[in-house]
This record gives C-alpha cells, sequence and structure tokens, in this order.
C-alpha cells in the first residue's frame, strides 16, 4: 500500500518563516482557522521570528518544528493528513505546493495560492477562515484514497513532464526544426 495513503496525524504549514508573507500566513491560520479547532497543528520552516514561537508556544494543538532539514520536512509533508497553503498574493505557482501536491496527502490552499497555476483540480480551495475550518473539519475526517492519488498524478504528469515541457522548450527556440 502506498505510504501517502490512509491518514496522517496533523495538518501542516511550512515555508521560509523570516519572509513576511509566510509570517502573516502562519499567524493567519494560528489566529482564525486553528483558534478553536482540536485538529494538532504544526508549523515548520526556517527562522521564525520570536514573536511567532511564543504564540504557538501559547496553544494547546499548534507546535512549531523551526529549521528542519530538507528529509524533515519531507517527511512532515508526506505525514501530514492536510497540508495548508495559504497566499495572501496571486504570484504564480508556489513551490511549496508543488511540494504538497507531488509528496502528500490532501492539499488545501486559498484562491490565491492556485488562480491561474491548473492545479486547482488537484487541491481543496478554502475562501475564507470559516471556509478552511469547515474544509479541514471535513478533511480530516476522510482517508486519503488512490483514486486521489490517481487524480493528482494525471494532472501533475501532464503539467510537469520534463520530457514534454523540453520539447515545448525547443519548439519555441527554434520553432522551424524537427525534434527526432
Amino acid at each position: 500500500m502506498n505510504e501517502n495513503l490512509a491518514k496522517g496525524s496533523f495538518c501542516l504549514y511550512h515555508g521560509d518563516l523570516s519572509v513576511a508573507e509566510n509570517e502573516k500566513a502562519a499567524k493567519f491560520l494560528i489566529g482564525e482557522v486553528f483558534d478553536d479547532l482540536p485538529i494538532p497543528f504544526v508549523i515548520a520552516g526556517k527562522n521564525p521570528p520570536k514573536w511567532l514561537v511564543s504564540l504557538i508556544e501559547s496553544k494547546n494543538t499548534t507546535c512549531l518544528i523551526a529549521n528542519p532539514n530538507e528529509d524533515e520536512l519531507q517527511d512532515l509533508i508526506a505525514k501530514a493528513h492536510i497540508n495548508i497553503v495559504p497566499s495572501f498574493n496571486a504570484t504564480g505557482i508556489k513551490i511549496k505546493l508543488i511540494n504538497a501536491l507531488f509528496n502528500g496527502r490532501f492539499c488545501l490552499a486559498n484562491e490565491n495560492a492556485v488562480k491561474n497555476t491548473g492545479l486547482e483540480k488537484a487541491c481543496i480551495v478554502a475562501y475564507s477562515a470559516s471556509d478552511f475550518k469547515t474544509k479541514i473539519n471535513e478533511l480530516y475526517g476522510q482517508t486519503y484514497q488512490q483514486s486521489d492519488v490517481e487524480t493528482r498524478h494525471q494532472l501533475l504528469d501532464e503539467m510537469f513532464n520534463n520530457q514534454a515541457n523540453a520539447r515545448q522548450m525547443v519548439k519555441w527556440i527554434w520553432p522551424n526544426e524537427t525534434l527526432a
């Protein structure tokens, strides 16, 4: 059985916590989404500011993994039941979103995180703090199924196929060339 099937034991938000947008996202999730949810919530990231460490320490169901190495982060993504990816600006595809989709179970994002990325079908999209709460409660009770994996990988394989993307780049650069 695929290790990413079944259920994880927590929700995860990860990012470079010294970046203002990631600080804002963590604060939003702690204060407006997980403020009264009894579900374990893990925040993992580089260089968390002291105010964020103090805020997390004041919460019973939230914990911080500061400065995880790459293996630790990938383990957290794989073990999380829901990877949460909010964004406060629609600036294209987020690497953390791609990582969560390739390596995790359910991925809950807001509209800005998926806008114009083509990844909307691979994520569950929330539109407000209360919508995040509702969807977290729903997803946390569900089992991640093989059909979820297949649907997601079909979409990701189309978008992130290195050979197909390389052929397309060659066509753009040398439009009159024929590929072997």
